[in-house]
């Protein structure tokens, strides 16, 4: 955990990388209800990583209980070096 304190407020930044793996779903809804931020990355190689953020993204609102009019969804595309055998289109 990261803490960064600004303008006399105290942030905290924890990154989970779950891999989108199911086994870890019921673990990690207990982060969700503090979280005001997510990050969601998906495989420019692999359509369906990209079209199970959907789902994810739903979870994780539903859950955010703290912030939930100013939660904030950053959508990340990876392996952006594998264009060639690119899956996801930009649109």
């Amino acid at each position: 955990m990261i803490r960064i304190k600004r303008d006399n407020i105290l942030y905290k930044l924890q990154m989970w990388d779950t891999s989108g793996d199911i086994k870890y779903r019921c673990i990690v809804r207990t982060y969700f209800r503090t979280s005001n931020i997510a990050l969601f990355a998906y495989d420019i190689t692999n359509y369906e990583s990209f079209a199970s953020i959907k789902e994810y993204y739903e979870e994780v609102i539903q859950h955010s209980t703290q912030f939930p009019d100013h939660f904030i969804a950053v959508l990340i595309a990876n392996k952006a070096e594998l264009e060639s055998q690119r899956k996801v289109s930009y649109e």
